[in-house]
């Protein structure tokens, strides 16, 4: 006979990894907002992207015979779409926004995932989740317009990368749903980088100038500060890195081990976390959060609520 400790310890391993999940992820947007202060967006990007390729290509190499060829298609989609441009969007939008705002943003995911699978995908979509739509929408709007230094301004268009952002997850979730439903989750998150890899390590070696800032850094010398340029400079690319590695190669590991301990509907709560861990470090930071941010930040976690309540 099984003890009653053993009994409960895969819940609690499920919520010890989702806890852990919830950390790591919503600790991406601090992590990129260190790395812009030597770093593009696109180079932000690129290093991500390559960082998560590298760690998941062993997996990657292991999973591909087994999926078929004319399912690749699919893959690069859930690549560019899932992957590669959101790793742009997300840092270029930092360079306008606070890290908690965009982390917030974030949430509209799982709503963006419902409203494309009910426009494009044959999936039905309930009045109550119409209203979570609404109210998340709203509090996106609200951030849109809220001043750093309070009150509300005029509409800040990065938030639209972020939505577009989400709007890209959710139409990557919905393409993998219904086009690769016979593939296990792993071999896709995987295999997915295989498509975009290659092309972001020759982009950012290439594209970009990258490689510039520590020749450049290294050739500088400073005696108004104690900390040198070079240091300042790999300090950001181990951050990025750490955001490629774990932030999206052992982030998913962590993601899909949850699902097979619980299911995906309780992976998925993972999604009211992420913003509180966002605003966590934005206040560690000691970003100009006010009031009004406050009320839509809350207004897009309660419409995320209400939308998944009604699934």
């Amino acid at each position: 006979m099984k003890s009653s400790t053993s009994t409960q310890n895969p819940l609690f391993l499920s919520w010890f990894l989702l806890i852990l999940l919830a950390l790591i992820w919503g600790s991406s947007f601090i992590l990129m907002k260190r790395g812009l202060l030597v770093f593009s967006p696109l180079e932000i990007g690129a290093l991500r992207i390559s960082s998560a390729f590298i760690a998941l290509l062993p997996f990657a190499v292991f999973h591909a015979r087994k999926i078929p060829k004319s399912k690749w298609k699919y893959l690069l989609i859930s690549g560019l779409l899932g992957n590669a441009i959101p790793a742009v969007l997300f840092p270029l939008a930092q360079t306008r926004l606070l890290s908690s705002v965009t982390g917030v943003l974030n949430g509209l995911t799982p709503l963006f995932t419902v409203m494309v699978g009910a426009l494009f995908f044959s999936q039905k979509l309930k009045y109550k989740q119409l209203i979570g739509l609404g109210i998340a929408f709203l509090g996106a709007g609200l951030l849109s317009i809220a001043k750093k230094g309070g009150g509300f301004g005029d509409i800040n268009s990065y938030v639209l990368l972020v939505v577009l952002a989400s709007l890209f997850y959710g139409i990557s979730l919905n393409v993998i749903k219904s086009k690769l439903s016979e593939v296990a989750s792993f071999p896709i998150a995987s295999c997915a980088f295989l498509t975009v890899g290659i092309p972001s390590i020759l982009f950012l070696l290439f594209g970009t100038p990258f490689l510039s800032h520590f020749q450049d850094a290294q050739e500088i010398t400073t005696q108004t500060t104690l900390v040198s340029p070079i240091y300042l400079v790999w300090k950001s690319f181990f951050y990025i890195v750490i955001l490629g590695v774990i932030g999206t190669a052992i982030a998913l590991i962590i993601f899909n081990k949850v699902i097979q301990l619980n299911d995906a509907v309780f992976a998925s709560t993972v999604t009211y976390f992420i913003p509180i861990v966002a605003i966590f470090w934005g206040v560690i930071d000691d970003e100009p959060l006010q009031v009004e941010h406050f009320i839509g930040m809350a207004m897009i976690i309660f419409g995320v609520f209400v939308a998944n309540r009604w699934k």
